[in-house]
């Protein structure tokens, strides 16, 4: 009788562990896609595209069999993953077979953009000269106090320079790159070696109001990121080149700014011309790094939320998995650099030899640090009951603690400023 009911509870504690030790097959294929889009993360390539979309599929299929939430919601995940890999690649390899039409799609975007842009600085302009001359106030304080109100923080560099009877500056806003003087025109173009600048000019009685709005400025220029130019550059990838009237090199990408337009009036008066523009395109590596570097973000993302899917909804192996898929993911491909941990992942800021790969970034020596908590909490949980061997656990942890944190401070490298 004592025999069975021993033998009856040893077999339910063997059927408890082999349930708790089970794998689902959706947990399975996860993995296993997790894998290949890591891979892709840190070697794009086709054929592993091709096999990050076979195996979603399977996740996909094996997720609808389990009915689950959880494994419904990565079956999901999965094939945005795969798609987002699959896009990514046949738009790379569309820039390297056919750069020629990619290039004049560029040009043509590029050009459409340009004439909008222009026009919006061009309105900026004149709307601050002619604000700025209608500011008023009953001391200098107070009018500048206006014209900061005048100076937008998510326009374009802009300032505006309000001058007295004299013709001296007497109240002015906004950034000034070179002395502001005076002008007869309604609307200029001053071009240095340094600067592009777009003025637009009021006058009422002896008040003149003078605004200017930075079109470009050179690469020596520091913090020229707010300039027509920069903002033109990060939104389309391509780079504005101003010349002054008549300097410009031949070809039909140049674009002139003409007042009031670029055709001969009736009358036969030659258009104003106010600066020529040509939009250069990126080169072909550079749209390509784009590309991938767009598409390797969103791939990132949703492999790490696949992972974290399966490390809360998955069984005991599968949570793991999903704990481990995290470490590997972000320890041994750029996938902390692509979701904007590059510091955090770099081994050029923190680098302890040690730890190996665990001590490669202070990114993983912080996974690690969390993963050697989850297994203390298990280890308490399930394993050790006796009080001296815990008091003695914790006192070799509190001796070991001063060189182990000496140890991983000599990983941190000094900022070089």
């Amino acid at each position: 009788m004592l025999a069975d009911l021993i033998g009856r509870q040893s077999l339910e504690e063997e059927r408890a562990l082999s349930k708790r030790l089970r794998i689902a097959h959706w947990e399975i294929a996860v993995v296993v896609e997790a894998a290949v889009v890591a891979l892709w993360i840190r070697e794009p390539s086709m054929p592993l595209a091709l096999g990050a979309l076979a195996v979603s599929l399977v996740v996909a299929w094996a997720a609808a069999r389990a009915r689950s939430f959880g494994a419904l919601a990565s079956g999901a995940v999965a094939v945005a993953a795969a798609v987002a890999v699959l896009s990514t690649s046949l738009r790379s390899r569309n820039v390297e077979a056919h750069w020629a039409d990619v290039r004049e799609a560029l040009i043509q975007t590029a050009s459409e953009r340009l004439s909008r842009t222009l026009a919006s600085a061009v309105d900026l302009a004149r709307d601050v000269a002619a604000r700025g001359l209608a500011a008023e106030g009953s001391s200098r304080t107070e009018v500048v106090r206006n014209l900061q109100d005048l100076v937008g923080a998510d326009a374009p560099e802009h300032g505006v320079v309000l001058f007295d009877e004299a013709g001296q500056p007497w109240a002015w806003a906004g950034r000034h790159r070179q002395t502001t003087r005076p002008v007869e025109a309604e609307l200029s173009a001053r071009i240095t070696p340094f600067y592009v600048l777009l003025e637009a000019s009021r006058q009422v009685g002896a008040r003149t109001v003078v605004s200017h709005v930075v079109l470009a400025a050179d690469s020596a220029v520091p913090d020229r990121e707010g300039t027509v130019a920069r903002r033109f550059s990060r939104e389309t990838g391509s780079n504005l080149e101003f010349f002054a009237p008549g300097n410009a090199p031949p070809g039909t990408d140049v674009f002139d700014y003409c007042l009031p337009s670029c055709t001969v009036s009736r009358d036969g008066v030659p258009p104003d011309t106010l600066f020529s523009v040509l939009a250069v395109p990126p080169s072909q590596g550079a749209v390509k790094l784009r590309i991938l570097a767009t598409g390797g973000r969103w791939t990132a993302i949703l492999t790490l939320v696949l992972l974290g899917l399966l490390a809360l909804l998955g069984g005991s192996l599968g949570r793991w998995s999903g704990i481990l898929g995290i470490v590997s993911v972000l320890v041994l491909t750029p996938t902390g650099e692509r979701i904007g941990l590059g510091s955090l992942f770099s081994p050029a800021v923190y680098f302890v030899d040690m730890l190996g790969l665990m001590g490669a970034s202070a990114g993983a020596v912080l996974l690690l640090a969390a993963l050697l908590v989850i297994g203390l909490l298990q280890l308490g949980r399930r394993g050790v009951q006796h009080a001296p061997v815990r008091a003695v656990a914790a006192l070799l942890l509190v001796a070991v603690s001063p060189y182990v944190m000496w140890s991983l401070a000599q990983g941190i490298t000094p900022p070089a400023t």
